[in-house]
């Protein structure tokens, strides 16, 4: 048996709690949210790549930060290798949000090519998920302790991970040429 340490506990807390949030999401979202009427494969994707900005906001969000902070403080010269702890958090955060934005995004125009126009009413969850889980994860980093980070990767990376299983599913059942017509 292994024996996790009171750290990783905490953690593990932080992504059961997660997970728990948004399988809860996903099925109110499921049952409350109108079904979109997408008429075709291009309106589904251009309905996606809409909701998707938001999920972009949370790495404008942080750029926009970086820049005044570069600007209001010693680091307006990022060579100076002066008060760089004043970003490091803020460049891991962009770093790991980029991370995420390169699985999540391509995950979800690939299920708005598998799914009908009611499980399109999953993807605005998808992206609200991200959203908040970015905002938690930025604020666990920076502004407590960063083991609370925990909560936010979770919420961003679980409902990544579970649409790239279902993804796998549905290429091995449908195959590529699925839906194409």
């Amino acid at each position: 048996m292994v024996l996790l340490t009171p750290g990783q506990r905490f953690v593990v807390k932080q992504i059961l709690t997660s997970v728990i949030i948004a399988i809860a999401a996903l099925v109110i979202g499921s049952r409350v949210l109108p079904t979109p009427e997408l008429p075709n494969l291009t309106a589904k994707l251009v309905y996606t790549l809409r909701w998707q900005m938001l999920q972009l906001l949370s790495l404008l969000a942080v750029m926009i930060h970086i820049k005044k902070v570069r600007f209001t403080t010693h680091q307006i010269d990022p060579l100076a290798k002066r008060d760089t702890e004043l970003l490091d958090i803020h460049h891991r955060y962009t770093n790991n949000t980029m991370e995420q934005l390169m699985l999540s995004l391509p995950g979800q125009w690939i299920l708005a090519s598998y799914v009908d126009t009611y499980g399109m009413k999953l993807i605005p969850v998808f992206v609200l998920l991200f959203v908040c889980g970015r905002i938690a994860f930025w604020i666990g980093y920076s502004k407590t302790n960063s083991l609370r980070r925990g909560y936010g990767m979770a919420m961003t990376y679980c409902p990544t991970i579970g649409i790239y299983c279902y993804l796998v599913y549905c290429f091995i059942v449908y195959g590529s040429t699925y839906n194409l017509d």
